[in-house]
């Protein structure tokens, strides 16, 4: 397949946020390509025109080798297991479908090296009960990007550590910007 200036790649592309985007990308003629596991959805509802891998993205390898064979411009990734609640009980779980899942597919946007742009989708379950000022007080709700966070569970840690990672590994790339 050859690199395509509208080549897209969304995570998590079959629940509730990915359908829409994707739905919007199709309308602006972009290619879609739908990674997800269908763990927390289903392909129903699905336009047709979108194509459809079913793809652990722990599994490293195989996440590698989706991406260098889709050769994207552009990837959104908002896969993960939202369990916020659930994450103090199984944080393996969540750990490694919010984590190590953007590790793999950040790992695959480098060595694809055709990304463009990364837009790594968040939580504000990163900022915990809210924001303290430096005289202790306590902000709530609406948060902004500046904010410093202040994860309160696994699965905010988890959103914490991959904001870092995207970061980090966007920050060595020229030409390619990243969004978190």
């Amino acid at each position: 397949m050859q690199t395509n200036e509208t080549c897209v790649i969304v995570t998590g592309g079959a629940g509730l946020i990915g359908k829409p985007l994707c739905d919007y990308l199709i309308q602006h003629g972009c290619q879609v390509h739908i990674i997800d596991d269908f763990s927390n959805s289903d392909a129903t509802n699905i336009d047709e025109r979108c194509h459809i891998h079913c793809i652990n993205l722990t599994n490293n390898e195989q996440t590698i080798e989706t991406i260098m064979n889709i050769k994207p411009t552009i990837i959104y990734h908002l896969a993960c297991h939202p369990y916020e609640g659930l994450s103090q009980f199984c944080p393996h779980d969540v750990s490694m479908t919010t984590y190590i899942a953007t590790v793999n597919v950040v790992s695959g946007a480098v060595k694809c090296g055709t990304v463009k742009r990364f837009v790594n989708y968040s939580s504000m379950a990163r900022y915990g009960s809210g924001h303290r000022k430096d005289n202790g007080e306590i902000i709530p709700a609406p948060f902004y990007e500046t904010f410093i966070p202040n994860p309160e569970d696994v699965y905010a840690v988890s959103k914490v550590c991959s904001h870092f990672i995207t970061n980090e590994k966007g920050s060595r790339r020229k030409n390619c910007r990243n969004n978190v």
